[in-house]
Parts: C-alpha cells; structure tokens; sequence
C-alpha cells in the first residue's frame, strides 16, 4: 500500500525535479506544494480514464418507505463519494438486474429483482393520478439521481443495489489510493509525466511513460468489467 504521503516521496525520488521530499500534503509552499499537487491531479486522471473502473464500483442497501417513492443516495445509506445508480445492462443475451427487493417480514427469500424503466415512463405510470400502493416492482434513475420505485411502497421493504463512486481526493497524509496496491505506482509515472508538461524536463520521463503504459494495459485487463458475448456470462 502506499499512502499519498509516499506517493509524494516517491515522485521526488524518481522525478530529480522536486528537490527535498515534502515532510506533509499540507501546508506547503514552492515546489513541494507542486509535489503534492501533481499527485493529486495524477491520480484524478487516472480515475478518469474510465467510467467503468471496478474499483469505482459500490453496493448500496436501504428501506424504502410506506407511501415514499423518491430517494436520494444518503437516503439508501451512501454516506460519501457518490457517483450515480447503475441500472440494468445487457450482458450477452442475458439481463443482469442489480436492484432487489424484498419483504424484511419474510426475510431474505423474498428477494426479487426489480425491472428499471425510464423516467418518462415512472412518470406516466406512478407520477399522475391517483395511486394504489403495493410492492413495488420498477425503479428508475431520475435526471436528478434520485432513485425511484412503483408502485409506491405500502409498507417497509429492504432494497439494494449499486453504484458508481464519484472519483476520490486525495487529502491526508495515510490516505490510500482506492485500487488495488499493486497499481499505486502508475500515480507517480502519470505524476512524472505532469512535470515534464509543465517544466520540459525531467529525469527519466521515458521510463515513466513506459512503465504507465504497461501498468495501464494491466489495469484495463484486471480492472474493467468483462466485455461478455454469451448467454449467462
């Protein structure tokens, strides 16, 4: 593991271009300021190279509500760095459902997943009009990222699902880089390549741009959802 703090001494060491390694992320000042900064702007750009990274991926589980059809992630117990819902998606020929629900009173056997619709048709169905409550067998993702289900709920139903992180900050020393370990150094090579845009020079930019190719190949093959073309994969 390597925290932002070593990936802040690592860049000194192998860039040449920093001078002393900085002691803390904050409260500095000149070139060690820099220092800090180039590996917070590099990991950001690494984060957002894809969408579908699965270390960005999270699993959400809340109750929904009698009468309440409208939710918000902190409402679904997303306490911090959300990103948007993940809906159904089509993997091969098969449907891959990840919202559930079920009826906390018959327990867990009674989970089921639930069908996404679209907004316009929420909206149509279970936003105009009188309603009947029951248990609600769609859900969609609103314009807003808000989550909402229908029928409205008649009672208390357990529901759960995923979503996507928003991309991470980097802002204390012991903090960690939200992937694997073994990737934590392609930071540092994008961090070496931000030097040299912004200074023209740095020791051993080859290298770097070697090695964050190579790192980022390995990444895309480990840490990207399988591309699936058959039934059931």
């Amino acid at each position: 593991m390597a925290t932002f703090l070593a990936l802040c001494e690592r860049l000194a060491t192998r860039s040449g271009a920093i001078g002393a390694a900085p002691a803390s992320v904050t409260g500095q000042t000149g070139r060690q300021a820099k220092c800090v900064d180039w590996i917070a702007n590099a990991w950001e750009l690494v984060q957002g190279l894809h969408q579908d990274w699965t270390f960005l991926d999270g699993e959400w589980e809340g109750s929904l509500l009698a009468g309440s059809t409208i939710y918000a992630a902190a409402s679904l117990g997303i306490s911090s760095r959300f990103g948007e819902w993940k809906g159904d998606r089509r993997q091969g020929r098969h449907v891959y459902r990840p919202t559930t629900l079920h009826d906390p009173v018959a327990g867990a056997g009674d989970e089921r997943p639930l069908d996404e619709i679209g907004y316009a048709a929420w909206r149509e169905r279970y936003d105009r009009g009188a309603q009947t409550e029951g248990r609600p067998v769609h859900y969609c993702i609103a314009p807003d990222q808000t989550i909402r289900f229908g029928p409205t709920p008649d009672r208390t139903y357990k529901a759960r699902g995923e979503y996507r992180k928003a991309p991470q900050e980097l802002a204390s020393n012991g903090e960690e880089p939200d992937m694997p370990a073994r990737f934590h150094n392609i930071i540092v090579d994008r961090a070496i390549i931000l030097i040299d845009e912004h200074d023209g020079a740095v020791n051993d930019l080859a290298g770097a741009i070697r090695s964050f190719s190579e790192k980022l190949n390995a990444m895309q093959r480990d840490l990207l959802p399988d591309i699936s073309t058959a039934f059931g994969r």
